[in-house]
């Protein structure tokens, strides 16, 4: 540790303990800012992968229908990405601090 000539603190040195950042810690206000924009857009994301997943489930089903002979291994497939977007649509609506959202459907609402 070497002394800050400008506060007299004891400070790590930049080469053993990684970069010093100089720059002040954010407000509480500012880090509640940050933390929710983060949550919204994981949640955003979350709901994305969601309508995805339903997306690949519904894709597999129409393959399963014109594909007999792979038609239980596409269903399976299928059951497993949907299972994936309940998921993700609970996570998403965790994120938004809104469980309670999600339907009967297993959708979420905007």
């Amino acid at each position: 540790m070497k002394k800050d000539l400008r506060t007299g603190i004891n400070a790590p040195e930049a080469g053993r303990h990684g970069p010093m950042d100089l720059r002040p810690p954010p407000t509480p206000g500012a880090a509640l800012s940050t933390a929710l924009s983060l949550r919204q857009q994981l949640a955003a994301t979350a709901a994305a992968i969601a309508e995805t997943e339903d997306w690949v489930a519904d894709t597999l089903d129409r393959l399963a229908r014109v594909r007999p002979q792979d038609a239980e291994r596409l269903r399976a497939r299928a059951a497993h990405a949907r299972t994936f977007a309940a998921r993700e649509r609970a996570q998403a609506a965790i994120y938004r601090g809104q469980r309670d959202n999600i339907l009967a459907g297993g959708k979420s609402t905007p």
